[in-house]
């Protein structure tokens, strides 16, 4: 029999243990900045070597410097550069790359080498002043309204997940125009495959250190020693990826032990290590990273300092689970129903600095559901509900009874579900952005599963998105238009601007029936500064007509922003005609046309892999789209149209 080795080294063996290259600042004008380079070796000798460091920017320009290292093996350095090639994200403008190559050598001899892919950016969290908090992301000078959602393990077997899966969803992200991912701290340090994708397609990354929704005994000295070595090794290994955008001590553990404990003070529960130890350890090996204690946080007073509106991120759990914070909104108990405390009108009221989470449930596909459950569709049944794991299980049936009616059936189910959680998103995103630059952040919980249940992402396990995914991507546009209710009934419409740019618009505005008649339209002409929301139109309430019949459209001539939509009663409520759609193949794609309001326009997903320029939007009587379709044949698709159920 043959003699097998149980342990053997997995990884090259390496001289060099750590290098960190990065822009530590950046001129006004970006005309020139400072990068700083560390090397780290293992000390060896370390008197009779040097390190050659080189850049090759996509251009081809090539930065090169040498370095002496010290008696402890490392060395630092830092050098000008002029007219840097700077990373962005995607929304901003190109996540540039260098090529960083660092060799050691004795005398002529090159005893190691390391490559990796940097960019060169700047990143802060403006924390504003005493007396006017904020909290927002500024790269290379320019604030950021962060428009993203919570990033979870692609799956609960997280070795099964390849680097094509990561890359694929981290996509899906960037074409849903968000430009944050945050790692949540109940999932995992995500595989090097996620934050290469981040760093190459231009969005940022909140990374959670692992702690979440417990206490933890930060006194036991083998637990600390453990955090300390880990937090040491996560901090190296990702302290040079561009997207990096900020550390996070934890997900949800001050604010939980506030309301076990109504107290937030130095105590064996994690404090020493949310306010010692992994600060510690970003300030030893990034240095440049902000650090945020956990989130939610705040630094504010008293008991809304945690999860409060006043000062640092918030998590709104008013809607979905018809929570009620102290001193922020009327509680659940005030409301008509339990489902109206559930209701995403509630976000209204929020009036957070940066919302970290918000959410609201839907189903996957029904092609999604049948992968994995088989015939086993019926609704809450004990598979179905197997398959839920917010408690209780009828809890969104609570929301659907004053939205959009209670469903009867799988298929209705999957509408229905699909249709409050995207309505609850473009709800919540327009809001947040209307208020900046004194919100600065609207993050979705979440963005994908870790399983083929039922759950607030807005696209499922097998990566194929729900309505909101869509409805998200229209209000997180980097230019968008919206309208909000005035407390008279009135109506406002709101542009927004989170392009490099200034921007000068039109804008066409009509109020109209459904069913093709009664259609006022008028033109406004907008400007907004960028990080600016400016009210660009105020109409009279007597010029609103406040029933199931009509809806208010606004939109481009030029397509410079996605057309806005607001109806002016619930989902289930609405006198919607039978749209007739005409749908004509096209080359790489469908032109859709609809005789009559068509709500939700759907074309079904069958395959995973496939993509869609756009999907579950609205059709005005007259309306045609071209939508583009890859991954499959446009001739195989069926599109339709939501029905509102008439019981």
């Amino acid at each position: 029999m043959p003699r097998l080795c149980e342990r053997v080294c997995r990884s090259s063996v390496t001289v060099i243990t750590g290098h960190h290259i990065a822009l530590t600042s950046l001129a006004a004008d970006h005309a020139s900045g400072t990068v700083r380079v560390r090397v780290e070796t293992d000390a060896v000798t370390a008197a009779t070597r040097s390190a050659h460091v080189r850049l090759t920017a996509p251009s081809g320009r090539t930065f090169e410097t040498e370095l002496r290292l010290g008696a402890d093996g490392a060395g630092t350095t830092e050098f000008e550069l002029i007219d840097p090639e700077l990373w962005w994200t995607h929304d901003l403008g190109e996540p540039v790359l260098h090529e960083a190559s660092v060799e050691l050598r004795e005398g002529d001899a090159v005893v190691d080498t390391v490559t990796d892919r940097i960019g060169l950016r700047t990143i802060e969290l403006d924390r504003g002043t005493t007396d006017s908090r904020r909290f927002q992301f500024v790269l290379n000078g320019v604030p950021v309204f962060a428009r993203g959602a919570a990033w979870l393990p692609a799956s609960t077997l997280v070795g099964s997940v390849s680097a094509q899966t990561q890359r694929d969803r981290v996509l899906r992200a960037r074409e849903g125009n968000l430009n944050m991912l945050r790692v949540w701290g109940g999932g995992i340090y995500e595989h090097d495959a996620f934050y290469a994708a981040c760093d190459e397609l231009g969005v940022l990354v909140w990374q959670d250190f692992m702690f979440a929704c417990v206490d933890y005994p930060d006194a036991d000295a083998m637990l600390r020693r453990e955090v300390e070595l880990e937090a040491a090794y996560q901090v190296r290994r990702l302290r040079n990826r561009a997207s990096l955008a900020l550390w996070a001590g934890n997900n949800e553990v001050q604010v939980l032990h506030l309301a076990a404990y109504q107290s937030v003070d130095e105590g064996d529960w994690g404090w020493h290590f949310f306010m010692e130890t992994l600060p510690a350890a970003v300030a030893a090996h990034d240095g440049l990273t902000p650090y945020w204690p956990g989130s939610p946080y705040g630094e504010g007073q008293g008991i809304l300092s945690i999860n409060g509106t006043d000062d640092g991120d918030r998590h709104t759990w008013e809607v979905w689970h018809g929570m009620v914070i102290p001193g922020m909104t009327i509680g659940p108990d005030e409301y008509p129903t339990i489902g109206d405390a559930r209701h995403w009108r509630r976000y209204a009221y929020d009036t957070a600095r940066f919302v970290s989470e918000f959410g609201i449930h839907a189903a996957p596909e029904r092609a999604t559901l049948q992968r994995w459950l088989g015939d086993e569709l019926e609704v809450h049944s004990p598979v179905f509900d197997l398959h839920n794991k917010d408690t209780p299980k009828d809890k969104g049936d609570e929301l659907l009874a004053v939205t959009t009616g209670l469903p009867q059936g799988i298929d209705e189910y999957i509408a229905f579900t699909q249709a409050a959680q995207a309505e609850g998103m473009l709800f919540g995103i327009e809001h947040y952005r209307r208020r900046q630059p004194e919100t600065a952040g609207a993050l979705m919980w979440q963005f994908n599963d870790v399983w083929p249940g039922f759950s607030w992402s807005i696209i499922d396990f097998d990566g194929v998105p729900k309505a909101a995914y869509y409805a998200a991507r229209r209000a997180s546009a980097p230019v968008a238009v919206s309208f909000t209710d005035t407390a008279d009934g009135g109506l406002e419409l709101w542009l927004v601007n989170n392009a490099r740019e200034a921007v000068d618009v039109d804008i066409d505005v009509e109020i109209g029936a459904f069913d093709g008649s009664d259609r006022a339209t008028r033109r406004v002409i907008g400007r907004a500064e960028t990080g600016q929301s400016v009210r660009v139109l105020e109409i009279p309430t007597i010029e609103v007509p406040r029933d199931a019949r009509h809806y208010a459209w606004a939109s481009s001539p030029s397509g410079v922003f996605p057309a806005a939509r607001k109806h002016f009663a619930e989902v289930g409520a609405l006198e919607l005609p039978t749209p007739e759609l005409s749908v004509v193949g096209t080359r790489g794609g469908l032109q859709i046309a609809s005789r009559g309001y068509a709500y939700q326009v759907r074309i079904e997903h069958t395959t995973p892999g496939m993509r869609l320029s756009d999907n579950c939007f609205d059709l005005r009587d007259g309306d045609q789209v071209d939508v583009t379709v890859a991954g499959v044949d446009p001739a195989s698709l069926t599109v339709t149209s939501y029905r509102v159920a008439r019981r």
